[in-house]
């Protein structure tokens, strides 16, 4: 069936972990800043992954390190899907 060849997984966050005020525990976002609802990298900076045999192979294993969005996705899937 050859399903992995025709498969993108996207796996992303929206934001960091919680930091909870007045003495409650959160999450650490160590060594960044901040964390969810603020503006700080520790708020909006998460790691993402995209796997699959969708991946063209001149891609695949690549780190990078620039920002971008959620809403970013976007075009990529619209491209994809022909639309």
């Amino acid at each position: 069936k050859k399903m992995y060849d025709d498969t993108l997984i996207v796996f992303t966050s929206d934001n960091g972990g919680p930091i909870y005020r007045r003495g409650s525990v959160g999450a650490s976002n160590f060594p960044l800043k901040g964390g969810k609802a603020s503006n700080w990298e520790g708020g909006i900076r998460v790691n993402a992954f995209v796997a699959g045999g969708f991946v063209p192979k001149a891609v695949r294993g690549r780190k990078l390190g620039g920002l971008m969005t959620v809403w970013d996705w976007y075009t990529t899937f619209a491209g994809i899907a022909g639309v």
